[in-house]
């Protein structure tokens, strides 16, 4: 029992820590930014169709008709979307509130993960727990928790990197299994850019492994240690491939260009302020996780006593700032150049959250030399104040300095984070929990806690609470607006029945099926941006929608009428020519209201349209929903070509007068060398689990350790 205590804790205090975003009481935030209208309504429109039936591959009710299936936002295969789906069946809704339990639940994950692999590495529970919780809490999880997707997709390196040790120095399988299955969740996870960011730490940390352990054996640890990595990345492919091919049709997505790769830029103030004073660091990027982690990672570098270790970490962390500096380093061009995956990402300075892994051996070692210091008799101790007095002296020197000249350097900080701060919030307020954690760190050395029954737990749950108070004073708000404030800005008054009123907005923008049940009769909304439960929407988004429409809708945009006319109630319009024009193909459309007649919905469900329509002519119908290469039409039972009406929307030919039946019907585009290669995938897992049965018979199970 007792050996699953300090795990229960680790998965447990993130729900303490982020109390305010999982309790429903008045006292509940609501997370701003991105958090609702671009992963949210992913989420619950996954979760709302499926209740109802239908598993979403297509989206007409945003920006004209785009991909759910190749759409990363909507994470549409990831494994976890059971729990949401399982919410929706149960309670009737999927709303806002729960996609914050269930982003809670992804940084839960990721503690539990953190521990369990720093604990089978180093076997020191407490200080694992210590790591675990510290960064679970630190600026980087905050800062994210407005990207739910991001969130649940670093949830699963560390449980990654669990399995890549167990790989090392054993040969069971089990542990493998486990990796494969938490790789898959992190690639599937909707967030592209950790997965690619992860994968240098996987390569790293398996070079380290190598570098750290005697050569026998190594053959057979680096097979399984790349079948880890390799099996879930093919029978993924598939998947990945329909989102890569979404995204080389969406506006500045295919990659190569250097001014969007370089966007939110990520500098040397940025790093000293992520450690010391956030501030003045880009909220794109900080890590903080507070002043005692600071010594801690000094303590490491100054007393460890593995060589290796100490120099892995640190040309683990210079390596991955050679791309999170962007263009001030000279890594970056050439690696941006020639890996034409990472070419297609942006926002470098975010690659910081790789780093806690990283941070977090730093950590835990830290933290060992500190607790295993203060269980000596005080005369013993090899740690002495004027060392504690000296480093957080120095970082107080620097926070002055900063906040001395921070009206330079904060104002993202003052824009975007202090927003949303408690009233009374200052930045001062770091300083300040310099000098307490100097005060407790200093009271904790003038103790003789081996005196005391429990010493050891003490002095943990006096650093822990510690370091989360200080990065929770104010990492524990970012992005986020009160209860109060939200029922407002939706025009309720908060001054009653608050949480009533709550549920009762949160009911109403979760209901996403009427977007399918009730599309050919609703509007499409003037100038709501993305997927909405309040309506079917036509402005796209900068970045996020096929670059096709975005360039029709913006060659349109001044035409307001004719834009409604186009994209209002009426969804299928029969003209006698294709037109590039919108006046052209109005004025066509409106001479042959008449030559079209009988028109009847048959099947509607987003991913597949079947209708009957009668014609006294040839022509064409078009249903003014996006294009995409994924589409497939029928007329009258055969196969017909989809013409493209305006550049963007789809279209078929009608040859002769009469009764038509149409059909269109999308399914992605996976080219069948995915396909192949989730085979494939599958068959190397089969063959790996008959090779390692084979090399167990007769062996003793364990590999020398080298942790």
């Amino acid at each position: 029992m007792k050996r699953y205590v300090l795990p229960a804790l680790a998965f447990l205090f993130p729900l303490i820590y982020y109390f305010r975003f999982v309790y429903p009481n008045t006292s509940l935030l609501l997370i701003q930014n991105d958090f609702g209208w671009l992963y949210f309504v992913y989420k619950g429109y996954l979760a709302d169709l499926v209740a109802h039936g239908h598993y979403p591959l297509w989206s007409p009710a945003e920006a004209g008709g785009y991909s759910f299936f190749g759409d990363p936002f909507a994470a549409a295969i990831y494994p976890l979307n059971v729990l949401p789906i399982m919410v929706r069946l149960l309670v009737g809704n999927y709303n806002y509130w729960f996609h914050q339990i269930f982003t809670v639940l992804g940084v839960c994950l990721f503690a539990l993960g953190l521990y369990r692999w720093l604990d089978r590495v180093f076997q020191k529970p407490l200080p694992a727990l210590f790591a675990s919780v510290t960064l679970a809490t630190c600026w980087s999880m905050g800062e994210f928790m407005r990207f739910p997707n991001a969130i649940h997709a670093i949830a699963w390196v560390p449980w990654v990197l669990a399995a890549i040790h167990s790989a090392h120095h054993a040969r069971r399988l089990a542990p493998i299994y486990g990796g494969m299955g938490a790789l898959f969740c992190e690639i599937t996870a909707g967030y592209p850019y950790f997965v690619v960011y992860s994968f240098f730490l996987y390569g790293g940390y398996i070079a380290y492994l190598h570098w750290a352990s005697a050569g026998a054996g190594w053959r057979q640890r680096l097979v399984r240690q790349v079948a880890l990595l390799t099996i879930p990345a093919l029978i993924s492919f598939p998947y990945g491939q329909a989102v890569s091919r979404v995204l080389r049709l969406t506006t500045d997505r295919a990659g190569g260009d250097f001014d969007f790769a370089t966007m939110h830029q990520f500098g040397p103030i940025d790093l000293v302020g992520s450690f010391v004073f956030p501030p003045v660091s880009s909220f794109e990027g900080c890590f903080y996780g507070g002043i005692l982690t600071v010594f801690l990672v000094v303590l490491y570098l100054w007393r460890a006593r593995d060589t290796r270790e100490k120099v892995a970490v640190v040309v683990g962390i210079l390596g991955f700032l050679g791309l999170i500096l962007g263009y001030r380093s000279y890594l970056f061009t050439p690696f941006w150049s020639f890996l034409p995956i990472v070419n297609q990402m942006r926002v470098f300075s975010r690659m910081t959250i790789v780093l806690l892994p990283i941070l977090g051996i730093a950590i835990h070692q830290g933290y060992t030399i500190l607790a295993e210091d203060l269980e000596r008799n005080t005369r013993e101790r090899e740690i002495r104040p004027w060392a504690v007095g000296l480093v957080l002296g120095a970082v107080f020197a620097v926070q002055v300095f900063l906040y001395a000249v921070k009206d330079s350097f904060n104002q993202a900080y003052l824009s975007m984070q202090a927003s949303s701060m408690p009233g009374g919030t200052r930045e001062i307020d770091f300083l300040i929990y310099t000098i307490f954690t100097v005060a407790v760190v200093l009271f904790a050395m003038s103790v003789d806690w081996s005196t005391l029954r429990r010493g050891r737990v003490i002095v943990f749950a006096i650093l822990a609470v510690l370091v989360t108070q200080d990065t929770g004073t104010q990492g524990r708000f970012l992005w986020t607006y009160s209860l109060s404030t939200v029922l407002k800005y939706n025009g309720l008054d908060p001054s009653t029945n608050q949480l009533s009123q709550a549920w009762q907005l949160a009911k109403r923008n979760s209901d996403f099926y009427r977007l399918i049940r009730d599309y050919f009769v609703l509007d499409r909304r003037g100038d709501d941006l993305g997927l909405t439960a309040d309506g079917l929407t036509k402005v796209p988004m900068d970045n996020f929608d096929y670059d096709r429409y975005t360039r029709f809708y913006q060659r349109y945009a001044e035409a307001k009428d004719q834009l409604n006319q186009l994209m209002g109630q009426q969804k299928l319009f029969f003209h006698t020519w294709l037109y590039d024009s919108l006046t052209e193909f109005l004025a066509d459309t409106t001479a042959n209201e008449g030559a079209a007649s009988q028109l009847s919905i048959e099947f509607f469900d987003g991913n597949e349209l079947r209708f009957s329509i009668t014609t006294t002519k040839p022509g064409y119908v078009s249903w003014i929903d996006n294009f995409d290469p994924g589409w497939r039409a029928e007329v009258d039972g055969s196969r017909a070509p989809i013409e493209l009406s305006l550049t963007t929307f789809k279209s078929v030919r009608l040859d002769h007068p009469g009764r038509h039946h149409v059909r269109f019907v999308y399914r992605p585009v996976i080219p069948a060398f995915a396909y192949v290669a989730m085979v494939s995938g599958f068959s190397a897992l089969a063959l790996l689990v008959w090779w390692d049965r084979r090399r167990r018979r007769g062996d003793p199970g364990v590999l020398p350790s080298t942790a």
